[in-house]
């Protein structure tokens, strides 16, 4: 049985497009078993990541930005509502944004 997950709100039509060539030429490589078609797959695969990784720091600065109200500054928040608690030092504010990222 198989469950799925909400869609993540970074998840956008490219993404899923990406991920459906990447299963396919996986079958693909899967089938024939060629260098070609395993090196094809990595490309793809490698692809697909950095599009998540770019897509969810595209969507988490997003709503940083949208939360702060501010136009474009270089000024970081002074604190983050995190789990219903308020989060104000810096070094663990720095924590939560790369554990989000990663």
């Amino acid at each position: 049985m198989r469950i799925k997950n909400k869609i993540s709100p970074w998840f956008k039509h490219d993404l899923a497009e990406l991920l459906h060539l990447k299963n396919s030429i996986w079958r693909k490589a899967r089938y024939t078993h060629t260098q070609a078609d395993w090196l094809s797959f990595r490309q793809i695969r490698n692809k697909y990541t950095q599009a998540i990784q770019k897509a969810k720091a595209k969507k988490f600065w997003k709503t940083v930005k949208d939360l702060e109200n501010k136009p474009s500054s270089s000024q970081l928040p002074m604190s983050l509502n995190v789990d219903d608690v308020v989060v104000t030092d810096k070094e663990h504010m720095a924590e939560l944004f790369n554990h989000h990222l990663i």
